[in-house]
């Protein structure tokens, strides 16, 4: 006698939130760049420009980013300072410009939801910062975008 069990499988899509479901980072480096001049301004020989900060921190972060920074303009950049009310200052940002969302992206998704797909969000930038863009989206689909995630959010600076 031969039992057989069907097991049920989720097919999960893991997705990246900035820059390829909705333009963020474009607007973010920006700011960065805007608070470090703004803070250190009497301190530094020049002011950091979008050019050097791609140069020579593209990629880098929170503590990381003010280690090299600090190392780069030999000063002190204080990481709780430089990102003080950070994701404040950038809801700000994304509620003046709005964001705009990757073409499609609701279409696809619930294609990809109609073959069984769930999804979960991942990101190394905060939550809230995505709620934030999802809320000032361009074409009104933030709320719907949200609704694909439920719960399946993932943040770490690690990603």
């Amino acid at each position: 006698m031969t039992t057989h069990t069907k097991i049920a499988t989720t097919l999960w899509l893991l997705l990246d939130f900035d820059n390829c479901q909705m333009a963020t980072e474009h607007l973010a480096v920006p700011s960065l760049i805007e608070r470090f001049n703004d803070l250190y301004a009497d301190t530094i020989d020049h002011p950091l420009t979008f050019q050097e900060f791609k140069e020579h921190f593209h990629g880098q972060a929170r503590e990381n980013l003010c280690v090299n920074l600090s190392k780069h303009f030999g000063i002190c950049v204080d990481y709780p300072t430089l990102y003080d009310a950070r994701e404040w200052r950038m809801m700000q940002q994304l509620k003046k410009t709005g964001v705009e969302m990757a073409p499609h992206l609701i279409d696809t998704l619930s294609i990809l939801e109609h073959q069984g797909y769930k999804f979960a969000f991942v990101s190394n930038n905060p939550i809230q910062r995505a709620l934030a863009a999802m809320r000032f989206a361009t074409n009104g689909q933030g709320e719907e975008l949200a609704r694909f995630f439920g719960t399946a959010f993932f943040w770490d600076s690690l990603f």
